[in-house]
Order: structure tokens, then C-alpha cells, then sequence
């Protein structure tokens, strides 16, 4: 079929347009949870949520925060809603669970599971379960099993990553009593963990209380220091690092919908990073409810790679239909993943020459060592901006800025001085924004 270029019909259906400095755009990403109370809501000299993302992200592993931090927390909290000063902040929950009844709690967190479903929990009591005196450590121990309990009756796939007690040295809020109960309660909790393991559920168990080793690690008795928060990332690191090894980080960084004709549609989608991928396929769908599986579609995978990857597939029995389009990926294990339904819609007149939208591309290669090339698009006459930011959003270099005509540019980033981890890069022009992550490896 003769295909007509100069009446290209561009509809491109990007998964993610961001603006300022946003979380990475990745599908399939493993979402965590963070709950706690004061320990894991404060901030102190940095806290151990970011210290925790930034380790965790400067390692190459794939995941989202999930959630929202909340402030001011009490017996009752779980829904105050702050912001953060970094967006890497955003996505923690802080709680207590001594309150009358464990129900009436966990009925406040299955609300936040449901806004923010996460894969993973990182579960850290603090002493202010213990320290009232009310409960026995026996008591408090029951009090979190059937909370956990609850959690996997809302959802049996989550993961829990439970911490015991962290440890209580002499300090403006020492209580030698509260000191010893920490010791029972932790001695009680790997007989617990072990019964829901064996139940079924994925639950394990990371000791705090002995990472804490020193009196300068806290500030007042009980709150991690400067010296402890980073001794706390270290140990939960190896637990949380073994469930994003086991899961699927397909890094999706774009899938686009192109109708290049009133018959035929090309669908474009790009990769930065593969573990296990067997294949992908194409499926479509009149009503985005019932998919079928396009014959001829078949898109072998890369396994296990960190390269960037361009796929593409051509459907030329679109006939005029406006179908919804997802993919489905494969790992080599059969499990299965579904991208976001993207509609081809209509058609629009544009010069061939000329980009049909704005655009930042993904940089290639990445991961990179030193340089990269970074391109992007720009449909009208505008002052254009491209920037390279660390993950705390501090600006490390201009690449742009300067008024640019309308057509696709490639600019090149050496990041010789800079050290392993990830960074983002963010185009503006006019009203346009979006912002990328990139990693250097060295």
C-alpha cells in the first residue's frame, strides 16, 4: 500500500511528559512503601528514605517511592499530607500502632495502600509502641501480626520488609524499662516472621537494633544520628536489593503510537534497561477492555542488558479503526507485564521536514562513561533550555540556552568529573518541559 509521507499523521502518545524535576519515568518499576513513625518521618541530617533511594538508585536498581510522607505524627496518623523539600522524599508514610485497636489502624493504612498500591513495605516500629507501659512486648508483637495480617488479606503479593526495635541508650528520652522491653519484643519477632514466611507470605527480617552500635549513632536516647541513619541504609539495602534483583525492571522510557496512514500504524518503544526479557508483543484492542494478541508481532527481547534498545512494529490492518494498543512483555520465566493502553486517534496535516511535537529523547548510551548524546525536538520558534541536574535537584550544567528554530537537535554531555549514580536532564522550551534520567557508570 502506497503510504503518504506528506500527510504524515502524527499521533505520539508518550507515557510521560514531566515537569521540574520528577521521579524516573519507568514502567514496570517496583513500587515501595515506607511506614514508620518519628524514625522513618524525620529528617535529620538527611534521614534514612533518602540516603536509602540514593544508594539504591546510584546501584542502577529500578523501583518508585510510593505513598506521601506525613508530618506531626501521633497514635492515629496516616493521612497529613506535607511537602517535601526533595521529590526523592516524597512516597513514606509515618504511623504508630499503639492505639486501641489494630483494625482501626490498618483500616487508615489499607486507604493509603489503595491510593498508592506498593510491591514492597518497609515496616520500622518505633519505641513509642513500647515505651508507654500500657502493653507487654508479647502484647505488641500480636498487635503487629495481625496488622501484617491485615496487609496481606488487602493484598497477598506485597512484600514486607520488617525491622525489629532500634536500640535505646541513655538520653533525654531513655527509659531503662522501655530499653529492656525493646529487647523482649525483638527477641519475640523471628519466631513471628518465620510462622508468616512459612504461611506463604514473603516476609523477612533486618536488625536494626544491632546496626545502632554506638551512643554518638543517636541524638537524644532513641532517634537515629548522623552516624546511625547511614548504618540503618546499610541494612536494610542487602533485603531490599534482593526483591528488586527477583522482579522485572523493564526501563520503558517511551512507547509511541504513530498512524502513518488511515490503514497502517507504527508503534515505537524504547528501552534503557532489560533483565530476563524473553519478548515483547503487540495487542489491540476497539474498547481498551478485551486485547488480543497481533499475529506477526513478536518482538524478541535482549535478556539481561543495561544497553538502550529501539523496537518498532507496523500494524497494516488497522483498516481506519481508532484502536487502543498496549504491549505485552514476557520474562524468560513466563511472567507477564502489560505497558499502558495508548489510542491512535485521527489525522493531522504536518510538513515532513518539520518535528510533528516536541520531544526529549532518551540519551544514548546509557548507562555512559564519560559522554552521551541527548536529543530533542522543537515544532516552533522558542527559547530552549537544556539543563543536568543531580538527584538533589541542583543544577550541574547548561547544555542549551539559547532561542532555537523549529527542527531536532543532538546535543553531547561529558560527565568526566562526575561520579557514578544517576542524573536527570530536562529540556524546556516555552510551555514544554520534561526531564529524563540518565546514569553514569565508571
Amino acid at each position: 500500500m502506497k503510504k503518504s509521507h506528506a500527510r504524515a499523521t502524527r499521533v505520539v502518545l508518550i507515557l510521560s511528559l514531566l515537569s521540574a524535576l520528577p521521579s524516573p519515568d519507568v514502567v514496570s518499576a517496583t513500587k515501595i512503601m515506607l511506614l514508620g513513625d518519628s524514625i522513618t518521618e524525620l529528617n535529620w541530617e538527611g534521614g534514612y528514605r533518602s540516603l536509602l533511594y540514593k544508594k539504591l538508585s546510584d546501584a542502577g536498581y529500578v523501583f518508585d517511592y510510593v505513598g506521601t510522607n506525613t508530618s506531626n505524627h501521633d497514635d492515629t496518623n496516616l493521612g497529613f499530607d506535607f511537602p517535601q523539600a526533595y521529590w526523592y522524599h516524597e512516597g513514606h508514610n509515618s504511623a504508630t500502632i499503639d492505639v486501641p485497636s489494630v483494625w482501626q489502624w490498618s483500616a487508615k493504612l489499607r486507604s493509603k495502600l489503595t491510593a498508592n498500591p506498593p510491591d514492597v513495605l518497609l515496616v520500622l516500629l518505633g519505641v513509642n509502641d513500647i515505651a508507654n507501659g500500657t502493653r507487654s512486648p508479647a502484647v505488641i508483637l500480636s498487635t503487629m501480626s495481625a496488622l501484617l495480617d491485615s496487609i496481606w488479606a488487602f493484598n497477598a503479593s506485597i512484600k514486607v520488609v520488617l525491622s525489629n526495635l532500634t536500640r535505646m541508650f541513655p538520653g533525654e528520652l531513655y527509659d531503662s524499662t522501655t530499653a529492656q522491653n525493646i529487647q523482649q519484643y525483638n527477641a519475640l519477632l523471628p519466631a513471628m516472621v518465620a510462622t508468616k514466611a512459612q504461611a506463604g507470605s514473603y516476609c523477612v527480617l533486618v536488625d536494626n537494633y544491632s546496626a545502632l552500635t554506638d551512643t554518638s549513632d543517636v541524638e537524644d536516647g532513641v532517634h537515629p544520628s548522623v552516624t546511625g541513619y547511614p548504618k540503618m541504609v546499610d541494612v536494610w539495602y542487602p533485603a531490599v536489593t534482593e526483591i528488586l534483583s527477583q522482579a522485572l525492571p523493564i526501563q520503558l522510557v517511551s512507547f509511541k503510537v504513530n498512524m502513518i496512514s488511515a490503514d497502517d500504524v507504527t508503534l515505537q518503544w524504547t528501552t534503557v534497561s532489560e533483565i530476563n526479557n524473553y519478548a515483547f508483543y503487540v495487542q489491540r484492542s476497539a474498547d481498551a477492555k478485551t486485547f488480543t494478541t497481533l499475529p506477526g508481532s513478536f518482538q524478541a527481547g535482549h535478556g539481561t542488558t543495561i544497553e538502550h534498545h529501539d523496537y518498532s512494529y507496523t500494524d497494516a490492518t488497522a483498516a481506519g479503526m481508532q484502536y487502543y494498543y498496549r504491549l505485552q512483555q514476557i520474562d524468560r520465566d513466563g511472567t507477564t507485564t502489560y505497558s499502558e493502553a495508548k489510542k491512535a486517534e485521527g489525522t493531522t496535516d504536518v510538513k515532513e521536514q518539520e518535528p510533528g511535537e516536541f520531544a526529549l529523547q532518551q540519551n544514548y548510551p546509557n548507562p555512559f562513561n564519560p559522554s552521551t548524546k541527548i536529543q530533542f525536538s522543537i515544532v516552533n520558534r522558542q527559547l530552549t533550555i537544556v539543563k543536568v541536574f543531580d538527584v538533589l535537584g541542583r543544577e550541574l550544567a547548561t547544555l542549551v540556552n539559547e532561542v532555537k528554530e523549529p527542527g531536532t537537535y543532538t546535543v553531547q554531555f561529558d560527565a568526566s568529573s562526575l561520579a557514578s549514580g544517576v542524573y536527570f536532564y530536562r529540556l524546556s522550551a516555552g510551555p514544554y518541559v520534561e526531564c529524563r534520567k540518565m546514569i553514569v557508570m565508571k
